[in-house]
């Protein structure tokens, strides 16, 4: 199954330590529209630092099959550990009553909550060999988007062309596949846009699902597009204003602008490290990421201004385990 899936049921169903670095400016190229400026009116300035910035990063560390969350300040203070069930890891609806979970077991693929922790209902598989990864909102909240996969037993005949995006009914009904790539590679991360008739996804390049092209379908499944030419990372973020998208183009962290597809990104070249998993700030200020450093051989999470500026490596502690990021709360 491809790593985007395993992390975050990793994430819902509950590497060695990084010293801090100095923080500094990354290499970055200039802004696509030469204004000196990433922000749109009435965006915070990039150029805020982080010790102001507000908000919780949270991260897990998992070393064999036992997972630890953690949250931390954006200055790198107040490191602590969280429960699997904190309301923080909670993948919450937009207007914040309910949340879903992952649950693939006995036929099922997910729980539905109210915001109490009540249950409200188990969604069931229409097909038992059918794979779904259901996590992410419509801004109505009245369906989901999943990545779907074929999960037909070794031995048994497989079906491919399970392998794609699906939406569905948050009571589990209406059940729809958008896309069912030629090459049976995985179409993951998919995001809503703000006025929830499309959906931006990333399809896999590589057998590891590491590497992927920037797509996007309306929610009928209709004018399926890809949006960029360049290769970027298996994992993506829109700011909160659904403006601008962080990614990760070979090792750098690229941040397009989703409302000019055309446009080059800015790029900006980390010092001694790279990029993957990104997770904007709540005022689209800043981006936080996994950075792995080249010359420890480690990982990390860092964070930086969307203009480059303030380049740092978080003090995560010192335990064993790989991170995985999980998101910047506010």
């Amino acid at each position: 199954m491809q790593r985007t899936i395993i992390v975050v049921a990793m994430l819902v169903a509950g590497c060695a330590a990084t010293p801090q670095m100095t923080p500094q400016p990354a290499e970055a190229t200039p802004l696509p529209h030469g204004s000196g400026a990433l922000a749109s009116p009435g965006t915070p300035s990039p150029a805020s630092t982080p010790a102001r910035l507000a908000g919780r990063i949270l991260f897990l560390r998992h070393v064999d099959d036992e997972l630890t969350f953690y949250s931390i300040r954006p200055d790198g203070s107040e490191l602590k550990t969280l429960e699997p069930t904190d309301p923080a890891l909670r993948r919450m609806s937009p207007d914040g009553s309910m949340f879903v979970e992952m649950f693939l077991e006995d036929g099922h693929f997910a729980k539905i909550f109210a915001s109490d922790g009540s249950l409200i209902r188990t969604l069931d598989l229409p097909d038992p060999a059918l794979g779904l990864a259901c996590l992410t909102w419509s801004p109505d909240g009245a369906r989901l988007a999943c990545e779907g996969w074929d999960a037909t037993n070794p031995g048994e005949d497989l079906k491919p062309d399970r392998v794609g995006l699906y939406t569905v009914q948050v009571d589990g009904g209406d059940l729809r596949q958008l896309t069912s790539p030629a090459d049976h590679r995985h179409d993951q991360e998919p995001q809503y846009s703000d006025d929830g008739l499309q959906i931006r996804y990333v399809h896999s390049t590589d057998e590891d699902g590491e590497l992927g092209e920037l797509w996007a379908i309306n929610v009928d499944g209709t004018a399926n597009q890809r949006l960029i030419s360049d290769p970027v990372g298996w994992t993506t973020d829109l700011s909160p204003d659904g403006r601008w998208l962080a990614t990760k183009l070979n090792g750098e962290l690229a941040i397009y602008d989703a409302s000019d597809w055309s446009m080059p990104p800015m790029r900006h070249h980390l010092p001694d490290a790279y990029a993957w998993q990104f997770s904007w700030s709540p005022d689209g200020s800043h981006v936080a990421f996994m950075a792995s450093v080249v010359a420890l051989a480690d990982n990390g999470i860092g964070t930086i201004a969307a203009d480059g500026t303030g380049f740092q490596i978080l003090p995560t502690g010192s335990d064993p385990g790989l991170i995985d990021l999980i998101g910047w709360l506010p």
